[in-house]
């Protein structure tokens, strides 16, 4: 499967005749149908961080905390739905902190250019939006129990990239140091626009 920016689009509109099918999977209890549309959410996310289509990324990154939301009120009025509802809590934080971690992640460790990491940050900001959509649906439900389970999937997100920034800083400082006659500018005004770059990963998870 994959994306397109234009009429050939394979998943243009479809989005809304998912959420009507996970919304249908939960209220009748069927983990097996949620299984397979959450499966499929998570295929579309990964190609579109993938093909770069930040357009569908927006479109779904905020399916986790939904199925999330819808599963927690249909379960007040009918207690059946628990068991679903534990596992849609469960899977959402988990999708989200592998979307970050390892479907972005990936990518972001591949590329070696300022521009094509600006490009990727964009999908950084949006799942950390989408993660915290999350944590404020289990908050404002009064979810204790996958609030905690949330921010503890949360507080788990890699943050290997601080030690990249931190030796960034270090070459920073050793060029400015050597840096009496201005040969090493460039490649420290290079640097520094790396850095910034690369620091909007901390600025999003915080």
């Amino acid at each position: 499967m994959r994306l397109f920016e234009d009429e050939n689009d394979l998943t243009s509109g479809i989005e809304s005749n998912i959420w009507r099918a996970l919304d249908k999977s939960i209220e009748n209890n069927s983990k097996e149908t949620f299984f397979v549309l959450k499966s499929f959410v998570r295929r579309i996310l990964q190609l579109s961080v993938e093909e770069r289509s930040l357009k569908h990324f927006q479109q779904y990154i905020f399916f986790p905390a939904s199925f999330y939301n819808i599963s927690f009120e249909k379960k007040l009025h009918d207690l059946s739905l628990d068991s679903l509802h534990k596992v849609c809590s469960e899977q959402a934080a988990m999708h989200l902190k592998e979307i970050i971690w390892f479907d972005i992640g990936f990518r972001v460790k591949r590329v070696n250019s300022v521009p094509e990491r600006k490009v990727l940050n964009q999908f950084y900001y949006w799942a950390f939006n989408g993660f915290s959509r999350l944590l404020y649906f289990t908050v404002k439900n009064g979810d204790y129990n996958q609030f905690k389970y949330s921010l503890e999937e949360y507080e788990q997100i890699s943050d290997t990239i601080s030690n990249q920034n931190y030796d960034l800083k270090f070459r920073i400082r050793g060029l400015q140091r050597e840096n009496s006659e201005g040969r090493n500018n460039e490649e420290i005004k290079s640097l520094k626009e790396e850095l910034s770059v690369s620091s909007q990963f901390e600025t999003y998870k915080r």
